[in-house]
């Protein structure tokens, strides 16, 4: 039996030049986490530290002094709990905190719902209105308690940002009604948005190194959360769930401010190229995004009609919410976004 893959990223099975499902930092990994990777071969022989100890602390560094990412309050090193990619937390998440109730904003990242769904959790819907651009709106407020709510931020594959009035809320709603507040960040690094933390002093973080540091075949990613949590999770995870290769390239991605801010202004720009060009084709809307990424509208049989060319872009038929009119692309660089962008016309032109 074959398992359904509800992601992007599957160019094992068809022969693919331009991979546009994925939403990777384009610019690819940096040459210190390269030589980085080159430099771990001789620790492959030895154990990994099971409890990252130099990986958290320069997390808790970032969070409590970038500007960008700076908490409201002190991230301390047990505050952190790394994992194998940030799918892996978010199940492990679930297993810890046993929901019974679970509220998900739709369309959105399906590994909320599966993990919730395989805990035995019931899961309601918030749905996005695709007139309102897919914004998380104030009506979310409104809906009846849940053991954890799930939110992507900026949301996947949508690509738009919460309003930090708005996660506050949503955050103090939780906080009263002890419930656990969990944030999908994955995509944040890459977005001209503040990290949750900033503002919302009991939000559950979930991120990884796989979208912001194009990691994505060394799986690593992290939670950041209060004690308890951290606890209740360390007691259900196995050992070693972090690779010495992936936890040297991580450090070394984080000491890597340079490739983190060129990346920021390189996707900004990109994104306004592709943006206003999909908007200039016939027959197709995009949507604004705070993301590296963007979802758009288009003619039926685009994902076949690509996919023939060596080009792959995201479906989103499989997300609740969305049809099988509605397609999502990665940032790349420009000769490969116009080559895109070409390749659209001509199908919807046609």
């Amino acid at each position: 039996m074959n398992l359904i893959y509800e992601h992007g990223g599957d160019i094992y099975g068809r022969k693919t030049e331009l991979d546009f499902s994925v939403s990777t930092n384009p610019l690819g990994i940096s040459e210190a986490v390269k030589n980085a990777y080159i430099n771990s071969v001789s620790l492959i022989e030895k154990y990994p530290d099971n409890d990252c100890r130099v990986l958290r602390k320069l997390v808790a560094g970032r969070m409590n002094g970038d500007s960008k990412t700076k908490s409201g309050f002190a991230v301390l090193p047990e505050n952190i709990f790394f994992g194998c990619g940030a799918a892996d937390i978010i199940y492990k998440l679930v297993y810890a905190v046993k929901p019974k109730t679970a509220l998900v904003a739709s369309p959105t990242f399906s590994e909320y719902e599966n993990a919730l769904l395989s805990a035995g959790c019931i899961v309601r819907r918030f749905y996005l209105k695709e007139e309102n651009g897919f914004a998380p709106e104030e009506e979310i407020l409104n809906e009846r308690r849940a053991d954890i709510v799930f939110m992507c931020n900026p949301n996947n594959p949508t690509g738009r940002a919460a309003d930090e009035k708005l996660l506050y809320e949503l955050s103090e709603k939780c906080r009263a009604e002890k419930s656990v507040f969990a944030v999908d960040e994955c995509f944040a690094e890459l977005s001209d948005i503040a990290s949750v933390s900033r503002f919302c002093r009991n939000a559950v973080i979930i991120n990884a190194f796989t979208k912001t540091y194009a990691m994505a075949g060394l799986r690593l990613g992290y939670m950041i959360g209060d004690t308890e949590i951290i606890e209740k999770v360390k007691l259900i995870s196995p050992p070693w769930c972090a690779g010495t290769a992936a936890q040297k390239c991580a450090e070394a991605a984080l000491s890597d401010d340079g490739y983190l801010k060129a990346s920021r202004a390189f996707i900004k720009s990109e994104r306004q190229f592709l943006y206003e060009n999909l908007n200039a084709v016939k027959g197709v809307k995009a949507f604004v995004s705070d993301a590296p990424f963007i979802m758009f509208k288009a003619d039926k049989g685009l994902f076949e009609a690509l996919s023939k060319r060596g080009i792959l872009i995201r479906k989103c038929a499989n997300f609740d919410g969305l049809g099988d009119e509605f397609f999502r692309i990665g940032i790349k660089r420009r000769e490969d976004n116009i080559r895109l962008l070409e390749e659209i016309e001509k199908w919807q032109c046609r």
